[in-house]
């Protein structure tokens, strides 16, 4: 995530300017924040999970008793927007 909050902030600040430094702070939090905000929840999520502490539904996770579509929820390669490259990078 990081490296991609860098390449996307390069971008902006090259297409704007330094003297622009507001609007393309401004076109970075547009298209790195909803981005980040789905991450950030999952990733909290799979902390609780590992943690086995109680999730939003206010049951704790169980292993046994898993779904295949949460099986799947739970694969990092699921996390979303993680195979997404943001469009101002093509």
């Amino acid at each position: 995530m990081a490296i991609l909050d860098a390449a996307v902030l390069g971008k902006c600040l090259d297409k704007w300017g330094v003297e622009n430094l507001r609007l393309a702070l401004g076109e970075f939090q547009t298209i790195r924040l909803p981005v980040i905000s789905e991450q950030v929840l999952h990733s909290r999520k799979m902390g609780q999970i590992e943690q086995g502490l109680v999730l939003p539904n206010g049951k704790a996770f169980d292993p046994k008793m898993v779904s295949p579509e949460e099986c799947h929820d739970l694969q990092m390669k699921n996390m979303p927007f993680f195979g997404e490259i943001p469009s101002i990078l093509e």
